[in-house]
């Protein structure tokens, strides 16, 4: 089972919470048998809008974390502009679709073909694909066919939120 936290990329820009994140999530993977040589369970996500500027220091920032044995997401997946140099640049594991474009995707046959599009980059890349703000089976049922692999909405429950 893997865990997607958001993460906010300003937290990035601080090295020492970067450190408590990696010592906190190693403590929790020990506290329930996950070795440091395991690849952890948690995967980070960060949105492409927040990727915005040096893609360098980007790489940098999520370093420790991916030597760590963390994954990485980006989130929102076609709401910017420069996704592709992400994809080129950064060691990312999952495409979580945008959740505008998954809602448009029924009614709209060229928004379709661009998720249909996403989905063929990301096998080309072997990523997988997450589509986000899945509200009804209709909708679960068109990704499935066009051969998207993971989803996530209210269809399937709410977000958990810990204090």
């Amino acid at each position: 089972v893997q865990m997607f936290v958001n993460i906010s990329a300003d937290l990035l820009r601080h090295p020492e919470l970067t450190d408590d994140l990696i010592r906190f999530t190693g403590e929790t993977c020990r506290a329930c048998g996950i070795t440091d040589e395991d690849v952890k369970p948690i995967v980070i996500e960060i949105t492409e809008r927040e990727f915005l500027g040096n893609i360098h220091n980007a790489r940098e920032a999520l370093d420790p974390l991916i030597q760590f044995g963390l994954k990485i997401a980006i989130d929102d997946f076609g709401s910017g502009y420069s996704s592709f140099q992400y994809l080129a640049d950064l060691p990312v594991s999952y495409l979580k679709i945008e959740g505008t474009l998954i809602k448009r995707m029924r009614n709209e046959p060229k928004v379709k073909r661009i998720i249909q599009g996403i989905r063929d980059v990301a096998k080309d890349l072997e990523l997988i694909t997450i589509a986000e703000h899945i509200e009804d089976e209709e909708t679960a049922q068109a990704l499935t066919e066009l051969g998207i692999d993971w989803g996530q909405g209210f269809l399937f429950g709410r977000a958990e939120i810990e204090d």
